[in-house]
């Protein structure tokens, strides 16, 4: 399997009010960074870049002109969880 198809598939697996199965996939991915871009199921580009064993960061630009970050980190053994709005500047 291509690794970007790997990426995409264990990314879809991931159960987002679960904090282990997030956890699960920064540690387990297969290089230290990694960005893949898509579509997601409301039809907004998405742009995913994750820091193995370190973080997860999912940016959402929406219809409204504003890119929402959902960011994950891995701080010892526990998840914090951010959300952030900011402009696209388009």
């Amino acid at each position: 399997m291509e690794e970007t198809e790997k990426l995409k598939n264990n990314f879809n697996k991931i159960d987002f009010n679960n904090d282990e199965s997030i956890i699960r996939f920064i540690n387990n991915i297969d290089a230290d960074t990694k960005l893949m871009s898509g579509t997601n199921s409301d039809g907004n580009t998405i742009v995913i870049s994750a820091e193995k064993g370190v973080c997860l960061k999912l940016n959402t630009y929406l219809d409204n002109g504003f890119i929402r970050s959902n960011i994950y980190t891995i701080d010892d053994d526990d998840l914090i969880k951010e959300e952030i709005y900011e402009p696209s500047g388009n």
